[in-house]
């Protein structure tokens, strides 16, 4: 069963939590391929093997909404069914799940504005720009964050404060003047006095008010990836459009794990096991606009599997 937003002039009321925990419950939901076809997606039944709902074509642009589009119409975010919907006797060991039997780590997902719907938009009126990225500057934000659905992987942007999922291109990163400190004197960090550090701690993040990033296969389960393990490459770095060198990851021993230095192939990957949860300084060496494309990739039954997204960073002077 797919879902069909509605977009309404009011925000829907909350759901009201309490009466303890409810069943997961098995849950299904379908999405449009760049084909065409529609996918049915649940837990444990990956698309054409049988199980659960056959494949139906999407809706054509061409054809009328589904739903009613009320006039006056405003942009509501979406939490949406997390890919990997689960049984309750399947439920990871700590997950909570509100009263409908969501897993309460959601995706905040944006509506899509496209064919019909962005046309409906546009008679009431209403500038598409208003679905903007969203922007974390502080606190424990998971911003490598891989997951497998049966079928694909996904790299997401994870905000462990209000366990919230978003996609990487919905997502800015600012990293602020406040985050500068002095060069350590690492060779691979420049030359100049100061960087602008995301720290490895917690504790130096929290103080600094700055984001405190951190690199997870903790929602990969072992036995689906070969060796039980994933890769996250780093496959471009670009500043203010161009290539650049002022971009690296490094542990507290100041070993790097990631350097953007364009005149070298080394420090661009870095395999991972699944279920674990990682964190290293992220450095910058000049303020500006990044883009930084990463890919992550494993091996699932003698077959690649990858996904690759760019984030954007803002590094403040």
């Amino acid at each position: 069963m797919g879902f069909h937003a509605q977009v309404a002039s009011a925000d829907p009321a909350p759901p009201q939590r309490g009466g303890g925990p409810r069943p997961c419950g098995r849950r299904q939901r379908t999405r449009c391929s760049s084909s065409g076809a529609a996918r049915s997606l649940i837990a444990g039944v990956a698309p054409g093997s049988g199980g659960g709902a056959p494949d139906e074509p999407c809706p054509s642009p061409a054809e009328p909404p589904r739903a009613h589009v009320i006039p006056s119409v405003t942009t509501i975010p979406l939490p949406t069914l997390h890919e990997n919907d689960y049984r309750r006797d399947s439920c990871p060991r700590g997950h909570e799940h509100d009263p409908w039997g969501f897993l309460l780590r959601t995706h905040r997902r944006l509506l899509t504005v496209t064919g019909i719907a962005a046309a409906a938009l546009a008679t009431a009126g209403l500038n598409t720009s208003a679905f903007a990225a969203t922007t974390l500057s502080g606190g424990h934000v998971d911003v490598l964050d891989a997951e497998w659905d049966g079928a694909d992987l996904h790299l997401h942007v994870h905000d462990e404060e209000t366990e919230t999922e978003y996609e990487p291109a919905d997502v800015t990163l600012s990293v602020p003047a406040a985050a500068k400190v002095a060069n350590p004197g690492l060779g691979f960090l420049g030359s100049g006095s100061q960087i602008w550090l995301l720290p490895d701690t917690e504790a130096e993040a929290d103080a600094a008010g700055v984001l405190f990033p951190g690199i997870s296969t903790e929602h990969l389960t072992t036995g689906v990836f070969a060796n039980n393990t994933v890769t996250y490459r780093l496959t471009s770095a670009t500043r203010n459009g161009a290539a650049t060198d002022d971009f690296s990851v490094y542990d507290s021993s100041g070993t790097r794990w990631y350097d953007s230095n364009p005149n070298t192939t080394n420090f661009k990957s870095r395999p991972f096991g699944v279920g674990t949860h990682n964190h290293a300084n992220w450095a910058f060496e000049e303020p500006g606009t990044y883009r930084l494309t990463f890919r992550v990739q494993g091996t699932v039954g003698g077959v690649t599997e990858s996904a690759t997204e760019t984030y954007t960073v803002v590094v403040s002077s």
